[in-house]
């Protein structure tokens, strides 16, 4: 008798087990499955440009475009989705001026605009370069966030090209406000005559968008 109640006691542990498990993964799907509802082209299913954020259209002239002719679509920050970037080839000379000038506090968070691109030249799939707005390069969005950006400039591409024919087969870039965290640090160097100097370094811990839900865009 007892051998048979210890029987059905693994069986029912057993079977609640896989009930969460399966409950999990409904969770998970349903979060992706959102996740992806989230970025659905807005401009005709609901908001996510539309003309009255086509500034060069009231201005009668060809919308903004950087030094490789792509427009340039404004996107606002939000705090639904974040893109990271990688920073293992940020120049030392544009981390500190990123970092700015340094304070009190060794830790900062520094806000600049940046534009985000697709970047045809690498051998990687969903690849996206990073610059600052003058153009100097600062890194590509982090692998784990590609698939986030080729879906966010996918679907911005297709709700607003249908919005003016002047967009009809141009090329993207998204400028949108990063924010920087880092630190400054203290080191010895050498300077050419072989004496000892002190020098001051930075040390960039993390940067990234966020974008709302729905994206506001911009075209000026």
């Amino acid at each position: 008798m007892e051998w048979i109640l210890l029987v059905a006691l693994i069986l029912w542990l057993f079977s609640r087990s896989i009930k969460k498990q399966a409950k999990k993964l409904e969770q998970d799907q349903e979060i992706l499955r959102s996740a992806r509802r989230d970025m659905t082209p807005r401009n005709e299913q609901g908001y996510m440009a539309n003309e009255n954020d086509l500034g060069f259209v009231e201005a009668g002239k060809a919308p903004n475009t950087d030094q490789d002719g792509r427009v340039i679509v404004k996107v606002l920050s939000g705090k639904v989705h974040e893109i990271g970037f990688n920073l293992k080839h940020l120049d030392e000379d544009l981390a500190k001026k990123i970092a700015g000038k340094r304070g009190a506090d060794d830790e900062f968070t520094r806000r600049i605009k940046v534009r985000i691109f697709r970047d045809t030249e690498s051998p990687y799939f969903n690849s996206f370069k990073v610059l600052t707005k003058s153009g100097e390069f600062i890194g590509w969005v982090l692998k784990d966030d590609s698939e986030m950006m080729a879906l966010l400039l996918s679907q911005i591409e297709g709700g607003i090209k249908p919005l003016s024919p002047q967009l009809k087969g141009a090329e993207f870039v998204i400028e949108a406000s990063a924010t920087f965290n880092g630190s400054w640090y203290d080191d010895i160097d050498e300077d050419d005559a072989g004496n000892e100097i002190e020098v001051e370094y930075v040390e960039m811990d993390e940067a990234f968008i966020r974008i709302g839900d729905p994206a506001m865009l911009e075209i000026d």
